[in-house]
């Protein structure tokens, strides 16, 4: 009887222990929801183009586009250059080289000059512009160069109206005998342009500035390059109260602008990025119909989608 007792506790704890380890081992476990719709991580927002927020892969992406294009383009002879930051509109004349081998600089304090020896504006390469930083009778054409920062623009134009815009990456000064001349003057990978002026102290016996100002900018955009029209959203359509449609995997399609047409009458009700959900709430209503369009890195404006009710 004992004996028996025995195996019938042994059974029972052996029962008990299976069940603290597996309790419920007929029940299917507990699941965790995934959400298949959640967006993944941006990260950074570098830039902005209108009014979509530009992430650094999207950057990276975009710049590959327009070297590509770049390639394409030779430079300019300009002949007027503008930057708004400091308030300069001035003419730009061609320069060469004096008698001993120095870039020339335009006789007066207006104008600029662009040393047509070396690379045009837009191609590959250096080129270069200088001005007068001031003169017996006040400031010059460049006075005010010192007070660019990163990202400003130059604008540059020719005869024919084709226009270059520049955004400012550097400002360095140097003595005018140790300024790297190779760098400022020479070939590069890039479309490159520097501006130069005087600066530093004045050497009366000289007559001239014993430092140079290099201010340096990269070429962002060139209106002789070819605008792409993007493709018009596909497959859009209504989702309860939303609105829905397929991405365009266009690598320089930005985002997508959302209209409510009524009577003719069309409204932007929404702007969606490129990297976020192609869904926006817009309710039915009466002789209401909504469309989309796509806006690539150049501006280019899709034509409407097919329009959903």
């Amino acid at each position: 009887m004992k004996i028996f007792l025995t195996s019938i506790t042994a059974i029972v704890a052996i029962i008990i222990l299976a069940f603290a380890m597996h309790p419920f081992a007929t029940e299917e476990p507990p699941t965790i929801q995934v959400k298949h719709d959640q967006q993944p991580a941006k990260g950074k927002i570098v830039s902005r183009i209108a009014e979509f927020p530009i992430y650094a892969n999207q950057q990276r992406e975009i710049e590959t586009l327009r070297t590509a294009k770049q390639k394409q383009q030779t430079g300019i002879i300009p002949v007027r250059i503008k930057i708004p930051a400091i308030q300069v509109d001035a003419p730009v004349i061609q320069v060469g080289k004096t008698t001993n081998g120095q870039m020339e600089v335009p006789n007066n304090t207006v104008e600029t000059g662009w040393y047509n020896p070396g690379y045009k504006p837009g191609s590959l390469g250096n080129a270069v512009i200088a001005g007068h930083v001031d003169s017996k009778k006040g400031a010059a054409v460049f006075f005010y160069l010192k007070e660019l920062q990163a990202g400003d623009e130059i604008l540059l134009a020719d005869k024919s109206g084709r226009k270059l815009t520049f955004a400012v990456q550097s400002k360095k000064s140097y003595l005018a005998e140790k300024a790297p001349i190779n760098q400022i003057f020479g070939s590069s990978t890039n479309r490159l342009l520097n501006l130069i002026t005087c600066t530093g102290t004045f050497d009366y016996e000289r007559r001239t500035h014993i430092d140079r100002l290099v201010v340096t900018a990269k070429l962002v955009n060139d209106t002789a390059l070819k605008k792409e029209v993007p493709k018009a959203p596909t497959n859009v359509k209504r989702s309860g109260d939303s609105v829905t449609w397929y991405a365009n995997r266009a690598p320089d399609v930005v985002g997508y602008r959302v209209y409510q047409v009524e009577a003719e009458k069309k409204v932007k009700i929404a702007s969606v990025a490129a990297n976020e959900r192609k869904s926006v709430e817009a309710k039915r209503g009466e002789g209401t119909r909504f469309v989309v369009v796509s806006v690539n890195s150049d501006g280019g404006v899709s034509r409407d989608s097919g329009s959903v009710d």
